[in-house]
């Protein structure tokens, strides 16, 4: 569908596609399975006047937790040293000097963040890193991608007790967490394939 009207493919990450619009403004990311992405989206949504995280222009849910969410093309900070220390500052508990925004910044993060610990199984921290700072078409900053779903862990634990895992996720969210970018880098992985049938199995 994003191909038949002009968008490109632009890049992928270990979760995700992600294709350039035809103007060049903006991007989505197509997601099989990234259920901590997903939660961030959300938070996103529910503050939409923050200045400091990006605004969702589309996030169309398809089945079994598989999604498209569109929004502005950000692009890297120029300043790592300046993008680091505000990584440290966002990151810290104990930061009792920010600036009204930032403080406020800081509070949707930290809730995002025990949100995610709470609710998301495998879920692997607070991800704030300075690439994950880009700044929008006015300048501002904008933070992206601050929590993830920890892929490697899930797959162990896929490995190992797969019955538990289903508690958590169903066999279709599975199934597609197995179609991820990062896995999809190589089809014929015996450990990939030899999980879905075993998922397939489930389903009979």
């Amino acid at each position: 569908m994003l191909l038949e009207n002009g968008w490109q493919y632009l890049c992928e990450g270990d979760w995700a596609w992600i294709y350039l619009a035809p103007d060049t403004r903006s991007i989505a990311r197509i997601c099989t399975f990234d259920p901590a992405y997903r939660l961030y989206l959300n938070c996103c949504i529910e503050h939409a006047s923050e200045l400091h995280l990006p605004t969702i222009e589309l996030l169309h849910d398809m089945p079994h937790g598989s999604y498209v969410a569109t929004m502005e093309r950000y692009h890297p900070y120029a300043n790592a040293e300046e993008a680091t220390e505000l990584c440290n500052l966002l990151a810290s508990d104990d930061s009792p000097d920010l600036p009204e925004h930032l403080a406020q910044l800081q509070a949707t993060l930290s809730t995002l963040h025990n949100k995610a610990a709470k609710n998301l199984f495998q879920f692997g921290k607070f991800d704030l890193r300075p690439d994950h700072i880009m700044v929008d078409k006015l300048g501002e900053f904008v933070v992206l991608d601050p929590i993830f779903v920890d892929g490697r862990k899930l797959l162990k634990s896929m490995q190992k007790d797969l019955q538990s895992v289903i508690q958590h996720y169903s066999i279709d969210e599975l199934l597609n967490f197995l179609k991820i970018a990062a896995m999809a880098k190589d089809p014929d992985d015996p450990v990939i394939n030899a999980l879905r049938r075993e998922l397939l199995n489930f389903g009979i």
